[in-house]
């Protein structure tokens, strides 16, 4: 009987649990350390709520964990630090990775699998329009797939849109979101010591900007779009430009001469999992060896290349690539240098506070129940109130108006025709992933 049976929480979709198995063997005969795989719940929902069990119970197992690149925050104070036991292994990864796994200074959890936000495009299209690549800043975009759009529609496909995105009031928008604004110099929502940047011109601008594509280069209904909602409308043909994660990549054969893949304007957020230890697991050493092993070199690969995701490790990028064809031609492998990663780490267990306020206070622009001026005041007085978080030294804390309330000041009308964000917008969620 072995001595040591570790437990771990499914590292991979419960599909390909055959895939996870056939690497614990590997391990198991290279270190005599038996692993006993938990299976993961269907929605990233259920998985965290059974996560604050586990965590609020103090139970024992399982020792390893998979988590959501947002999730180390949220959990970081029932999580072991690595540094000790694997920070060698850290220095294998680029240091945006290590960052969104770094709480308070603390490593919390090591890269697993790698993800980025991408602008996805038609080829066969851009050249029938006399384009001679992607665009490279937003404008570009605009016009490029408002040309498009009317090319296609005079040929008879009134069902064809220029841009598809994720819109819904949900993670993926906040991901969305920070890339429109990252562009125009709006900040990433708060600064490394917590401070509120969302309030700039900059995020203004960006905001403003999404509302003209509703229902002129992306279909009134994208408010209400997820990934898979993109992907089908970009997948049947029916779209010229999409923004979508990595894994998007992967293409069957009737799409693969005509989907290509290039970066967003000034790179993507970071998505994908990582991996972590539990604080209150009895085989910290030989839980270290797991996630030595894999998270090295030879499982990063595989992983990679198995499913299609970006390299983890710089010295993997040459060597990721798919040898099938599976993948949309000159797929991207490495991560774009301007990803950055959302503000999950300093918010720490807030994040799903944060990240809810300012998807839902977007979506209130979207659908064009408030201003992006109107929803950036009340967004940032919500976020104020947030434990941590600070307003800039240079604006106080201001009194926000409220739709219907009177404002005493000379020639000022009150606000009507808006949602105000309340009761649950800063209310405790189950923040699921964006992807």
């Amino acid at each position: 009987m072995p001595s040591v049976v570790l437990t771990t929480n499914a590292l991979l979709d419960n599909e390909y649990l055959g895939a996870e198995r056939e690497y614990i063997r590997a391990f198991t005969r290279q270190t005599g350390i038996v692993v006993r795989i938990i299976p993961g719940r269907e929605s990233d929902e259920d998985q965290l709520e059974v996560y604050r069990r586990w965590f609020s119970e103090r139970s024992p197992e399982p020792d390893v964990l998979r988590l959501d690149v947002i999730w180390p925050g949220l959990f970081a104070d029932d999580l072991m630090d690595l540094k000790a036991l694997l920070g060698d292994q850290a220095e294998l990864y680029s240091a945006e990775l290590i960052r969104s796994g770094t709480v308070q200074g603390r490593l919390v959890a090591l890269p697993l699998v790698n993800d980025v936000g991408l602008l996805y495009y038609r080829s066969d299209l851009l050249a029938e329009y006399g384009y001679a690549g992607p665009p490279r800043t937003w404008a570009e975009l605009e016009r490029m797939a408002k040309s498009i759009q009317a090319g296609e529609r005079r040929k008879g496909n009134a069902a064809f849109w220029g841009y598809v995105w994720e819109g819904a009031a949900y993670e993926g928008l906040t991901c969305n979101a920070m890339e429109w604004q990252g562009v125009e110099g709006g900040g990433r929502i708060i600064d490394e010591d917590g401070t509120i940047v969302v309030n700039s011109p900059g995020a203004e601008e960006a905001w403003a900007r999404a509302v003209r594509w509703v229902g002129s280069i992306s279909p009134p209904a994208v408010v209400e779009y997820r990934e898979e909602d993109a992907s089908n409308l970009f997948d049947a043909g029916n779209a010229a430009f999409m923004r979508n994660w990595s894994y998007s990549q992967s293409a069957d054969i009737h799409s693969r001469s005509r989907k290509r893949v290039t970066t967003l304007p000034r790179g993507g957020v970071i998505g994908g999992d990582k991996v972590g230890i539990s604080r209150y697991s009895r085989h910290p050493q030989e839980a270290a060896a797991y996630l030595r092993f894999i998270t090295g070199r030879p499982m990063q690969l595989m992983r990679a290349r198995m499913f299609l995701g970006l390299a983890t490790m710089p010295s993997l990028q040459s060597d990721s690539v798919p040898e099938d064809a599976a993948h949309v031609p000159d797929p991207i492998r490495a991560m774009p240098r301007d990803s950055f990663a959302r503000p999950s780490s300093v918010a720490g267990q807030n994040y799903d506070r944060l990240s809810r306020s300012y998807f839902l206070a977007v979506h209130s622009v979207l659908k064009r129940e408030k201003t992006a001026a109107q929803a950036m005041a009340l967004l940032e007085k919500e976020l104020s109130e947030i434990p941590g978080l600070r307003l800039p030294a240079e604006r106080p804390v201001q009194s926000v108006q409220r739709p219907g309330q009177r404002d005493k000041r000379p020639g000022h009308r009150p606000i009507t025709n808006t949602v105000v964000l309340g009761g649950d917008a800063l209310g405790h969620s189950n923040l699921a992933p964006a992807r």
